[in-house]
C-alpha cells in the first residue's frame, strides 16, 4: 500500500473534528492573542487570510489564547483552527513529493535513562562547524530539552543562526524563537520608522509655518517690486516728456534764431507796419516749453524723492527662510524615500526565509512536515528525537528539508566522559544526514489504522537489535543512569533482551506491589475504580509525609486519572511545593518522577475478560505501556491493584508475566 493510500485510510478511519474552531486574533508584539470561552490548547492547524495549513501551538490562560509562530502582517486575523490529526495529515499529504526517504536513515536506540540527549548534544557540537542542523521531535518538550542541554553561546554562532521554533517557558531560550529574531529586525525598523515619522510630522509643521512666512515675504517683495516698477515707469515717462520738451524747445530756439538773424528781415523790419507775429509766437512757445520743463522737473523731483523715501525690504531673512524651507522640503522627501525603503524591508522580512541562513534550528516534526520555508532551507542534517513516537508520513515529509549534498565521512575523537555506546552513537549520528533517535519499546504514535501505527523503527526492523543481531546504521545505548537497578533489571529482562545495564547502584528495594481487589466500573467510555483511587491517594500522602515531593500516578484509563486528580486536590493545597500529577501513560512519556504509582484499575471478577489495555504480547502497545510506566520512576515503582486475581487467570498474557517478574525482584 502506498503512503498516500495509508494516509487516506487513516483520514477515513479517524474520528474527525471537521467543524473548525473560529477565533479572532489580534497582533501584539511577536504573537497573536484572542479569547475563547472553551479551552483551546495544544497543536492545531490554522487557516486565515493568506495563511493555509499553518501548524501552530496554542497556550490557554483563563480564557486568553496565545499563538506564536504566525508569519503575517495582518493586525487582526479571522482564524479557523482544526484540532484533529486528520487535518495535519491532509496538510502533510500536500507536501509529500515522493513516497520514500531520499537518504538511508541511521538509528540511535535509546532505552530510558541511557543518555540519548547527551549523544544528540555531542553530535551537534561535533557537526555544527561545517553542517547546518535541524532538530525535530513530535513533542515540544524533547526539542526544548536538547536546546536546554546545549551551551548555545559556546557554539560560537552569530545572531540569527540559532532558531528555536517552539513555544517555551525558558527565558534563556525565548530569545532564539523565530518570532523574536524576525521581531527584533521588525522592532529595529519600527524604531527607525517611529523616529522618522515623528521627525516628518515636525518638519511638515515647520514647513507650513515657513511657507506662510516665505509667502508673506514674497508678497511684500512682489508688492515692493510692483511699486518700484510703477514709479520707475512714471519717472521714465516724465523724463521722456522733459527730454521731448527740451528737444521741442531747442527746435523753437533755432527757429527764433533764424528769424532774428535773417538779414533780409532785419533790413525790412522798419518797413513793417505791424509787429512780427511769428517771432512773438515762437517766443511764446519757448516760454511755454520752459514752463512745461520746469513743471515736469518739479514732478520728477517729487517722484524721485517719493521713490527714495520708500523703505526697502531686507531680503536677507527671505533668502534664509527660503533656503530653510528648501532644506526642510528635501528632508521630507528623504524621509518619505526612507520610509518606503523600510516598508519594503518589512515586506522582505515577512517574505524572507530566515531558516536558510540558520545553522541550528529546533522545531516540532509536524511544523517541519508542513512549513514550506523549512523545507526550502535545505539542511545538511536532520536529527529527530522520540522518532519512535512519530507518524511515518511526518518523517517522510520532514526529510524533504534536507539538501542533496553527499555526506562526507568524519572520524570523531572518542570522548572519555561518554560510554562506548554513546561514543559510537555520536560517530554514527555525525556521519548521518537523517538521524532517528528513539526507543521502539516505548509508546507508538497514536493512530486509528494499523498501517499508520507502524513506526519507522518497525519499517526498518530495528528491533532485531534487542535479539543480539547487527542492524545496519544502528547503535543501542545500553547503560541506564536514571532508574534504580531493580527497575532497570526488570525492563531489561522483559523488554530489551537482557541488554540493558544499570549505571548506578542504590541501596534498598525499588519495586512494590500493593494488593487491592475492588470493583472497576465503566465510566464515560472508560473505567474507574474508586477503591484503587483511595488507596493511591493514601500512598501519595504517606510519601509526602516522608518528604517525597515528586510523585506521578499512571493508569491506562483517562476517567480513573481524572478521579485520582480530584482526590489529590487537598494534598496539593497542603503540600504546595510538591509535584504531583495523575494521567495516562502518554502524559508521562519523556518525563521522570521520583516515585511512580501504577494503578492497574482492572480487578478480576468471575468470567472476567482481559481488558483491551492489557492485551497483546512483547511487541504490543500493552508492553510499551508497562515499560514506559515503570521506567518513569527514578527511585520507587509501586503497583496497585488486583495482582492475585490477575495471576490466577488461566491464560498466559504479558501483564501476568510482568507481575510475576516484579515479585521475583
Amino acid at each position: 500500500m502506498s503512503i498516500i493510500n495509508i494516509i487516506d485510510e487513516e483520514i477515513k478511519s479517524s474520528h474527525k473534528n471537521e467543524k473548525p474552531i473560529y477565533v479572532e486574533l489580534h497582533k501584539k508584539e511577536n504573537s497573536y492573542r484572542g479569547f475563547s470561552k472553551t479551552k483551546i490548547e495544544g497543536d492545531f492547524i490554522l487557516n486565515a487570510k493568506n495563511l493555509d495549513d499553518v501548524a501552530v501551538s496554542i497556550k490557554f490562560n483563563q480564557g486568553e489564547i496565545l499563538i506564536a509562530g504566525i508569519e503575517s502582517e495582518e493586525e487582526v486575523l479571522q482564524a479557523f483552527l482544526l484540532k484533529d490529526s486528520t487535518a495535519i495529515l491532509r496538510a502533510v499529504k500536500k507536501q509529500i513529493k515522493k513516497e520514500e526517504l531520499s537518504v538511508v536513515p541511521s538509528f540511535l536506540v535509546g532505552p530510558p535513562g541511557t543518555g540519548k540527549s547527551t549523544v544528540i548534544v555531542n553530535t551537534i557540537k561535533e557537526s555544527i562547524r561545517d553542517q547546518r542542523i535541524l532538530v525535530l521531535s513530535p513533542t515540544h518538550m524533547a526539542v526544548e530539552n536538547v536546546f536546554e542541554r546545549l551551551d548555545l553561546e559556546e557554539l560560537g554562532l552569530k545572531d540569527g543562526e540559532i532558531i528555536l521554533n517552539i513555544n517555551t517557558e525558558n527565558e534563556a531560550l525565548k530569545a532564539y524563537h523565530s518570532d523574536v529574531i524576525t521581531g527584533n529586525s521588525r522592532i529595529q525598523i519600527a524604531d527607525e520608522q517611529e523616529i522618522l515619522k515623528s521627525a516628518k510630522e515636525d518638519l511638515i509643521s515647520r514647513k507650513r509655518n515657513l511657507e506662510t512666512i516665505v509667502y508673506d515675504f514674497k508678497s511684500q517683495i512682489e508688492q515692493e517690486d510692483i511699486l518700484f516698477k510703477s514709479m520707475s515707469q512714471e519717472i521714465a515717462q516724465i523724463e521722456t516728456k522733459i527730454k521731448t520738451e527740451k528737444i521741442n524747445k531747442k527746435e523753437l530756439e533755432k527757429r527764433l534764431a533764424l528769424i532774428m538773424n535773417n538779414s533780409v528781415l532785419n533790413s525790412l523790419k522798419n518797413l513793417f507796419v505791424t509787429n512780427n507775429d511769428k517771432k512773438d509766437e515762437i517766443e511764446n512757445s519757448i516760454d511755454f516749453s520752459n514752463k512745461q520743463i520746469q513743471k515736469y522737473e518739479d514732478i520728477l523731483f517729487a517722484k524721485k524723492d517719493e521713490l527714495n523715501s520708500i523703505k526697502k525690504i531686507d531680503k536677507t531673512p527671505f533668502k534664509e527662510k527660503s533656503k530653510e524651507l528648501e532644506e526642510i522640503t528635501d528632508g521630507i522627501k528623504t524621509i518619505n524615500n526612507r520610509l518606503k525603503e523600510l516598508e519594503k524591508a518589512i515586506e522582505d522580512i515577512n517574505g524572507a526565509n530566515i531558516y536558510k541562513s540558520a545553522r541550528l534550528v529546533g522545531a516540532t516534526l509536524v511544523s517541519a512536515a508542513i512549513n514550506k520555508k523549512l523545507q526550502l532551507a535545505e539542511f545538511d542534517k536532520i536529527i529527530i528525537d522520540e522518532a519512535s513516537m512519530a507518524l511515518y508520513p511526518h518523517i517522510l515529509s520532514a526529510s524533504q528539508c534536507l539538501n542533496d549534498i553527499e555526506q562526507k565521512l568524519v572520524k570523531v575523537k572518542s570522548n572519555s566522559k561518554l560510554t562506548d555506546a554513546q561514543n559510537k552513537g555520536v560517530e554514527l549520528l555525525v556521519n548521518s544526514k537523517l538521524a532517528l533517535i528513539g526507543d521502539p519499546r516505548q509508546l507508538s504514535p497514536i493512530a486509528s489504522t494499523i498501517e499508520m501505527r507502524e513506526t519507522i523503527f518497525e519499517k526498518f526492523e530495528v528491533e532485531r537489535i534487542f535479539d543480539g543481531e547487527e542492524v545496519q546504521n544502528s547503535v543501542m545505548l545500553d547503560i541506564n543512569f536514571r532508574n534504580h537497578q531493580d527497575i532497570v533489571k526488570l525492563a531489561s529482562n522483559m523488554f530489551y533482551g537482557g541488554k540493558l545495564q544499570a549505571g548506578k547502584e542504590i541501596e534498598g528495594n525499588s519495586l512494590y506491589i500493593i494488593k487491592n481487589k475492588s470493583q472497576m466500573y465503566p465510566t464515560k467510555g472508560s473505567f474507574t475504580n474508586p477503591g484503587n483511587a483511595n488507596l493511591v491517594v493514601y500512598q501519595v500522602e504517606r510519601a509526602l509525609k516522608k518528604g517525597r515531593r515528586s510523585i506521578g500516578i499512571v493508569t491506562p484509563y483517562r476517567e480513573q486519572a481524572i478521579l485520582i486528580n480530584k482526590k489529590l486536590e487537598p494534598l496539593r493545597e497542603l503540600y504546595e511545593d510538591a509535584d504531583i500529577s495523575a494521567g495516562t501513560v502518554h502524559k508521562f512519556q519523556g518525563k521522570e518522577k521520583d516515585i511512580i504509582i501504577f494503578d492497574l484499575c482492572f480487578s478480576v471478577t468471575e468470567g472476567a475478560v482481559i481488558p483491551k489495555a492489557y492485551e497483546g504480547g512483547l511487541r504490543s502497545e500493552t508492553a510499551k505501556l508497562l515499560n514506559v510506566a515503570m521506567t518513569r520512576a527514578e527511585s520507587f515503582f509501586i503497583l496497585v491493584g488486583d495482582t492475585e486475581g490477575i495471576k490466577n487467570i488461566n491464560e498466559q498474557f504479558l501483564l501476568k508475566d510482568w507481575i510475576l517478574e516484579i515479585e521475583k525482584l
